[in-house]
């Protein structure tokens, strides 16, 4: 006699815990073998890019075999308990990439990716929030290099190489910078 599966209106065998396979896997990995994760967003090899946003999220801060463990997970970054299991409530918290420029951000580069410390930013912006950036504080407004130069209107080389020769951030901002004229090439000698 086969028995049948305990889950109401399930007619498959049952062949562990009274459960069929379906519900026994489910069991296995969120014990309950009710849960399901039809989320909608993956499927037939194609993955939505806010999945696959998260999955990266999961793999960087949580698989050590992953190749940006060491900057992510590796120095103590964590995903929150309420996204680590959960692309449902990720997406519910996050919503829609606004556009396909946009990919997921740490606000606090040294805090964990939580709904309060996340938000969806352009790759532009995002590089100006990282832990490598050299800061400037000048009359109380601190600004990398870069929004420097764009607000100044003079090249970033040209703050950063300042800087380099031991100018001050106010001399490496505030100097004036006089263009040189057209290039001249050299002559050549007749050999």
């Amino acid at each position: 006699m086969i028995k049948i599966c305990l889950i109401d209106n399930c007619n498959r065998p049952s062949v562990c815990r009274g459960w069929c396979t379906l519900h026994y896997q489910r069991w296995k990995k969120h014990r309950d073998p009710l849960k399901s994760e039809h989320h909608g967003h993956t499927g037939k090899g194609k993955k939505t890019p806010e999945y696959q946003s998260w999955n990266d999220m999961i793999q960087r801060c949580c698989n050590p075999k992953h190749k940006h463990y060491k900057s992510y997970g590796g120095r103590g970054i964590k995903v929150s308990g309420r996204w680590r299991h959960s692309f449902p409530t990720f997406l519910d918290d996050m919503g829609f990439r606004p556009t396909d420029k946009h990919t997921l951000e740490r606000i606090n580069n040294s805090l964990g990716y939580s709904p309060e410390n996340c938000k969806w930013e352009t790759r532009s912006r995002q590089s100006r929030n990282t832990r490598r950036n050299h800061l400037l504080t000048v009359n109380g407004e601190t600004l990398c290099i870069s929004d420097w130069a764009d607000k100044i209107s003079l090249p970033h080389w040209l703050i950063r190489n300042r800087l380099k020769q031991g100018k001050t951030p106010e001399e490496a901002l505030f100097t004036l910078h006089i263009p040189r004229g057209p290039y001249k090439p050299r002559r050549q000698l007749n050999v």
